[in-house]
């Protein structure tokens, strides 16, 4: 036995035989020296011990709490609880909250039980940020709003649903069945400003109760402690509905500054089921557990330090944390149920230098060492591996510690079993698997001494790679020469990538030049292409062109020799047109030719004559004249008189009738021409005796612009 509990169990025996042997007779004045006697007799028995049995040998004391030792786990210090203000009000949340009380004011209810009214504008994408909104808006209502009155006009509401329901001959009241929010709007005051709050306040409720998060179940709970009555029952039906959902916030409430409030709180968590701690923590939501554990250190609840510190080891580190939250926020009341807790765990006490945090802290690592037992194992042979170099092995266990904690606290020293790996494969070529291991150890440790050998690692086998696909990027190799500049294979791959731009540079030009001159010669042949080329003539016209000029009576003989123009001999009439600019005389054969082609038509007698003439006009010598056809419109006036008639003499007329002159020339059937020109009657010189009749003189018949001689 040890020393110190020596002494305890003798003081202890020695009180005890003071009290029986007081309690065997009455007290008397002998009383106070048995008990005086008895605690002299226990003292000189603890002093007469050894004075080695005091004191404490060095071996055994304890480290402090900032010593580590090796093997061990650190000593973390106690998490804290978070602040349960709330945040400032956004302004999307605002104007959504105004945006769906407005709506709610404007709905119209004709019946406050049938038919139900659509109210989920109200509650759909309940968004947390509302919760703050809703805070801000209950604090301006309570300046103005008046209670007395909405209780009145909330009574009024209620009788008028009250009657609505036995009109319905629905059995039970107003307190268990029907919408309160639905009776105000069917009693329908919207000119009330008292109506409007009181409709926006249960809207508000609504709004909380669809959110559901125990920041909303709490401020659910303050709009009791404003509101009071007038919110009580309709607080208690959502209650009701969110179940385990407002355990959190009604804990909290227990210790609540208003006493009705803290009491009907209490009775809340009655009828839920949940009015002990062993009770509270009966949920199957793992984030409403967390709340709960929380909840009873706000108010540090003595009792659930039992229920909290079975969830101190909880493999779940949401409910992990939030237990020794919880234990944390306790503080000194929880000092005996830590010191029992430690020495179930261990065997031993705690020692009575520790204080409550110390024994709360040393629990908890003892809690993380037993759960991560293995982990620590699997650490220690890596660390052993990575000692002798055997890197695979090494890696190998870190990748097991990984898996089960991703966020080991010595996660640091694994990072050079990594890069001795990656260093191994790149040897072997394997340039994928040691990328892949590079940028792990760089992730575990990218901080330490190792972490620019490994970027520059990382640079120049991204960079290879994009060489290899055909994109090549410099600037990473020199990334990894700047990161590492003994490293040479950047250096050389560089180098490599410089000749082959060059190379592939002179081969582009001459790429573009190529393209170039051969997109100029295919423009070129597209011109060409769509160039206008000559129209094709018809091969009889052609043939025509082409003969001899003859007459009609005659063989064909050479073509005679243009003769000189004669003198233009001033007209008789003062009246006769001025003379135009001469166009260009047809030949006999396009005559010919054109007469052929056009064919018998309804015009064929009036054109005959003509046809006649211009036959026996064009084979003379004037045929080559312009001035034979030109001159100005014929008329009965003015007869037409030829300065030479010889070539009308030597040819062959025939003599057809003719048709009745007309007042106007007869109108052309043929298609239009431009370079149809009238004939002008031409005075006759001196010594011709040939006459001509106006009537019988006719235009010829004009070539087509493609026809003229000078267009052959």
């Amino acid at each position: 036995m040890a020393p110190r509990s020596r002494r305890i169990r003798l003081t202890q025996v020695a009180e005890a035989v003071a009290r029986r042997g007081a309690g065997c007779r009455p007290p008397s004045a002998h009383a106070g020296w048995l008990r005086a006697a008895a605690l002299a007799l226990a003292l000189s028995a603890g002093l007469a011990l050894p004075a080695r049995a005091w004191a404490q040998p060095a071996a055994s004391a304890r480290p402090e709490p900032s010593a580590t030792v090796p093997g061990e786990l650190p000593l973390a210090p106690l998490p804290k609880l978070a602040d349960v203000k709330l945040p400032a009000a956004s302004p999307g949340a605002v104007q959504s909250l105004d945006a769906r009380l407005s709506q709610l004011v404007g709905t119209k209810a004709s019946d406050p039980v049938e038919p139900k009214l659509d109210l989920g504008f109200l509650t759909a994408d309940p968004d947390p940020a509302l919760v703050s909104a809703i805070a801000a808006r209950l604090e301006e209502m309570r300046a103005h709003f008046d209670g007395k009155k909405a209780v009145d006009l909330l009574r009024d509401a209620r009788d008028l649903g009250k009657k609505a329901l036995k009109k319905h001959k629905r059995k039970g009241s107003d307190e268990e069945e029907g919408d309160w929010l639905q009776f105000l709007l069917a009693l329908g005051k919207r000119n009330s400003e008292v109506w409007q709050g009181s409709v926006e306040l249960y809207g508000m409720l609504r709004v909380l109760e669809a959110v559901g998060t125990t920041a909303a179940a709490r401020l659910m709970i303050e709009t009791f402690s404003y509101f009071g009555e007038l919110v009580r029952i309709d607080l208690q039906r959502a209650f009701a509905r969110l179940k385990d959902r407002a355990v959190p916030a009604l804990i909290e409430a227990k210790q609540h500054d208003a006493k009705k409030v803290a009491r009907w709180a209490r009775q809340e968590l009655d009828a839920l089921g949940r009015a002990i701690p062993g009770e509270a923590v009966q949920t199957t939501d793992p984030e409403v557990l967390a709340d709960v554990l929380r909840a009873f250190g706000r108010v540090r609840d003595v009792e659930a330090l039992g229920p909290i510190l079975s969830f101190c080891n909880s493999e779940r580190i949401a409910l992990r944390q939030a237990a020794r939250e919880a234990v944390g926020a306790v503080g000194k009341p929880a000092e005996w149920e830590l010191e029992s807790a430690y020495e179930s765990l261990t065997g031993q006490k705690a020692p009575k230098d520790w204080t409550w945090d110390r024994t709360a802290r040393e629990l908890f690592r003892l809690y993380d060492k037993s759960r991560l037992d293995h982990v620590y194992r699997l650490m220690d042979e890596g660390v052993a591996a990575q000692a002798r170099e055997s890197w695979a092995d090494a890696v190998a266990a870190f990748d097991k510690v990984l898996a089960f904690l991703p966020l080991f606290e010595r996660r640091t020293e694994m990072a050079p079993a990594y890069h001795g790996r990656a260093e191994q494969l790149l040897a072997e070529d394997k340039r994928s698997e040691a990328l892949e291991l590079y940028r792990k150890g760089l992730r575990l440790a990218p901080a330490g001494a190792e972490a620019p050998r490994a970027e520059a690692r990382i640079a120049f086998l991204e960079a290879k790679a994009l060489a290899e696909a055909g994109t090549p990027d410099i600037a990473l190799l020199r990334r990894a020469i700047e990161l590492d500049p003994d490293y040479a294979p950047p250096r050389a791959l560089l180098a490599s990538l410089d000749e082959k731009t060059v190379a592939r540079e002179a081969r582009s030009m001459r790429t573009v030049y190529a393209l170039g001159v051969g997109l100029t010669a295919l423009v070129a042949l597209v011109l060409l292409a769509r160039s206008p080329r000559p129209r094709r003539r018809d091969a009889a016209k052609t043939a025509a062109r082409e003969r001899p000029r003859e007459s009609p009576s005659e063989a064909p003989t050479d073509a005679p020799a243009p003769r000189a123009a004669p003198t233009r001999a001033p007209a008789t009439d003062a009246h006769a047109p001025a003379p135009g600019p001469a166009p260009v005389a047809p030949t006999l054969d396009m005559a010919r030719a054109r007469a052929a082609d056009r064919g018998p038509t309804e015009h064929t007698a009036p054109w005959s004559g003509a046809s006649a003439f211009a036959e026996a006009a064009l084979s003379g010598p004037a045929a080559s004249r312009p001035e034979a056809i030109a001159g100005p419109e014929p008329s009965d006036a003015t007869p037409t008189v030829l300065r030479d008639p010889t070539p009308l003499a030597s040819a062959s007329v025939p003599t057809l009738p003719l048709p009745p002159v007309a007042a106007e020339p007869a109108p052309f059937s043929g298609p239009p021409q431009a370079n149809l020109v009238p004939h002008r009657p031409r005075v006759a010189a001196e010594g011709e005796a040939a006459e001509l009749d106006t009537t019988t003189q006719t235009a010829p018949r004009p070539t087509p612009p493609d026809e003229s001689p000078s267009g052959a």
